[in-house]
């Protein structure tokens, strides 16, 4: 039974050697994001002007249905605002969080836009109490004189 085991042990040894140096081997493989898919990209600027008040929203980022990109209200005699958003874009419809400065001030909003075509239309809605986000879906109204068409020159 010894002289069994003097020989079995060390055979399971080089045996499990070998398996581990096999299976052990990792291949380097580069996975590329695809490419995103025309019918469904809306990645890009678009702007909107509403008398002297100009809009852009530049998205310059979708994976599936996550999106994210720059906002800028340049208001005329307002506060204007400028920031980042991240949401998700489904079903025509793009929710995101709005973080952006206003005046010095730091703050986060929801913002909601309606795919129109090639364009985006801006919504609004009653706000919750932490006024960062909407009340009620059911109640956002779609403003067309905010509408965001494509555009090649995207101010930064």
């Amino acid at each position: 039974m010894k002289n069994s085991l003097k020989i079995v042990l060390p055979i399971a040894a080089v045996i499990l050697i070998i398996v581990l140096a096999y299976y052990g081997k990792t291949t380097k493989v580069q996975v590329q994001a695809p490419a995103p898919d025309p019918e469904t990209s809306v990645l890009g600027c678009y702007m909107a002007s509403l008398s002297k008040d100009v809009y852009t929203m530049n998205i310059t980022s979708q994976n599936d249905k996550q999106i994210s990109g720059m906002l800028s209200f340049k208001n005329f005699e307002k506060d204007s605002s400028k920031g980042t958003f991240l949401g998700v874009y489904n079903g025509g419809l793009l929710v995101a969080d709005y973080f952006f400065s206003s005046e010095g001030i730091d703050s986060k909003m929801q913002v909601i836009f309606r795919k129109d075509g090639n364009n985006f239309v801006r919504g609004f809605g009653p706000m919750d109490k932490s006024g960062e986000k909407f009340a009620d879906f059911n109640n956002i109204k779609f403003d067309s004189k905010q509408t965001f068409a494509p555009s090649a020159d995207c101010p930064q």
